[in-house]
């Protein structure tokens, strides 16, 4: 039997500072957008991420693109 690999919708991941903690540490907080479809590129999506980042009042400190696959097999 063959692997058969099948792209799922993919998912990106924000996370931003929001400030300080007491101790100088970073306080930061997630932003996630499911349902992307898997055939975006990787330039395309990080353009979707810069538009993103300008609507929020917080500095992007990472973006994590999620591309998860369906491993099978087929019966030829």
């Amino acid at each position: 039997m063959a692997l058969v690999v099948k792209s799922l919708d993919s998912s990106i991941q924000l996370k931003f500072k929001i400030g300080e903690d007491g101790e100088g540490k970073d306080i930061t907080r997630s932003r996630t957008f499911n349902r992307i479809n898997s055939t975006i590129s990787d330039e395309d999506l990080y353009e979707v991420a810069l538009v993103l980042e300008s609507l929020q009042e917080h500095e992007r400190v990472a973006t994590v693109r999620n591309s998860p696959v369906d491993y099978g097999e087929s019966e030829a």
